[in-house]
């Protein structure tokens, strides 16, 4: 038997079988190749596997350069490890530095679309639109007392509402 690999190994390459016989087991059957070529497909031609999350979509209007947001992760992916990256950031509010997304930059309270990218080691890439809220600490705030230093105010939260 010869078996010869092309492309070192890599997708798109191709592995070539000859004079090769298989036997199945108790059903009689014998396949003898005379020459069989084995073509790998490019995963990413069947489309993205797996799902790109984010652990936290809500920051602070206060949070310091470098506070982590959340972390970055693949659920039903290739078994490779992945890596992450920040494709696109209208506000430049943000960074990615392994797995976490982290504030690079002052926030301003509102809602900023990113679109982040994780990709193994060339045949799954995964793109995910997340939407950041980022908050004021009284808007924010839940079920605690808050100072907010920005305007000098304080956030008591309403037990039962108004009325």
């Amino acid at each position: 038997m010869a078996v010869s690999l092309d492309a070192k190994g890599k997708v798109g390459g191709g592995v070539t079988l000859t004079g090769y016989t298989v036997q199945l087991g108790g059903l009689g059957l014998t396949l003898t190749s005379e020459g069989v070529s084995l073509i790998p497909v490019n995963a990413a031609w069947f489309g993205p596997s797996g799902t790109l999350a984010l652990s936290n979509t809500l920051v602070n209007v206060l949070s310091s350069v470098g506070t982590v947001i959340g972390t970055l992760s693949v659920s039903g992916g290739s078994t490779r490890p992945y890596t992450f990256t920040l494709v696109n950031d209208p506000s430049a509010f943000f960074s990615v530095g392994g797995s976490p997304l982290s504030v690079s930059a002052a926030l301003s309270v509102g809602t900023d679309t990113i679109t982040l990218r994780a990709s193994d080691t060339g045949t799954s890439v995964i793109n995910g639109a997340f939407a950041i809220t980022i908050f004021s600490t009284a808007s924010g705030a839940t079920g605690t007392l808050a100072f907010n230093n920005v305007n000098n105010s304080m956030y008591i939260p309403l037990l039962g509402g108004i009325g």
